[in-house]
């Protein structure tokens, strides 16, 4: 909660008119894209004015706000961190938790997620050749000229068309809310896009033996921010919820072993660590951004052993600790 209070000029004080704030979402980022980044509404881009207390999610976490009095004096814009901790991070110890833990958030949460398995939004995205397979944030038609991604706060879709160099937003009726230019769509050899409220990643591809050359970032109007050269190959990558991080799985058969790789919307690396090899992964954030879990089909410890199955990565993302590696049955 705030507590405000206006100070006297002239020995005269008007008082407290009203305090906005926002968690995780700075006022440009909410500028950008109507895209929402605060919690359950609060301190959100679409609801800045406070009326009553909050509760933060467990982490790092960003507050801006500031406050008018009553003849319209405006406060400058304050910035403040927080980090908060609680006892049900004991709770996720393997992917059974981990799954509780998932469906509790969910069943918080004011509005469901989108969905692209029934109604306005499958449709849509029919006509334009783009299906989504399960468990999956993104999906591509057959020839790679559009790729859709599902939203970090699962409230819109956004799709890349490489024909009119476009980034058109969907919303959960299936309605076109944004159409932006985006001149940066006619790379041939990309590996995949995802994005942020303010942010595009880029993966790239080195030819047809799929040897990875990194990612670019860009923001909304085309402008790079940042390029990542690496010799890993990318495999599967996407944004978290609350759009601080931007995951990756990727291998490097040189090496021979796989990667798990953490970075910031700037492209900074947070931390890293080593995972079997792999050709496909799914990546599951919990709703507060605390957990992830990384679900792989297929493996194999080096490239000369015999192909495994359904291994499941459980890793804490303040600093990438591992709490449980093991096999799954779903």
């Amino acid at each position: 909660s705030f507590a405000t209070r206006d100070l006297p000029s002239n020995s005269m004080a008007s008082g407290i008119n009203s305090s906005y704030f926002l968690i995780n979402i700075s006022a440009e980022e909410c500028s950008s894209l109507k895209w929402s980044g605060g919690l359950d509404g609060a301190g959100s881009c679409e609801n800045r004015s406070y009326s009553k207390p909050f509760t933060l999610p467990e982490g790092e976490n960003v507050i801006y706000f500031y406050s008018t009095d009553n003849v319209g004096n405006k406060e400058k814009l304050k910035t403040v961190r927080f980090i908060t901790t609680s006892t049900s991070a004991t709770r996720v110890k393997d992917y059974k938790s981990f799954l509780a833990y998932v469906a509790a958030e969910q069943a918080a949460l004011k509005n469901p997620p989108l969905t692209t398995d029934t109604g306005p939004v499958k449709e849509i995205l029919g006509k334009l050749g783009l299906e989504f397979r399960p468990g999956y944030p993104w999906a591509r038609d057959k020839d790679h000229n559009r790729t859709a991604i599902v939203s970090p706060d699962k409230k819109s879709i956004l799709v890349i068309d490489r024909a009119s160099q476009t980034m058109s937003i969907y919303n959960p009726e299936g309605k076109m809310t944004q159409n932006i230019p985006f001149p940066k769509t006619t790379d041939r050899d990309s590996g995949g896009f995802d994005c942020s409220s303010t942010r595009l990643f880029d993966f790239k591809l080195n030819g047809f033996d799929y040897t990875g050359k990194g990612f670019d970032i860009y923001d909304h109007s085309g402008q790079l921010i940042k390029t990542i050269t690496d010799d890993w190959a990318e495999r599967s990558h996407v944004v978290s919820n609350n759009q601080r991080y931007v995951a990756i799985v990727a291998e490097s058969w040189d090496r021979g072993h796989g990667y798990l790789l953490l970075y910031d919307m700037d492209g900074n690396k947070i931390w890293s660590r080593k995972i079997v090899l792999c050709d496909d992964a799914q990546i599951q954030f919990s709703q507060d951004d605390k957990f992830m879990i990384v679900k792989i089909p297929q493996y194999a410890f080096d490239p000369h052993k015999k192909i495994e199955s359904k291994k499941l990565y459980l890793v804490r993302i303040r600093d990438g600790k591992l709490i449980s590696e093991e096999q799954y049955t779903d």
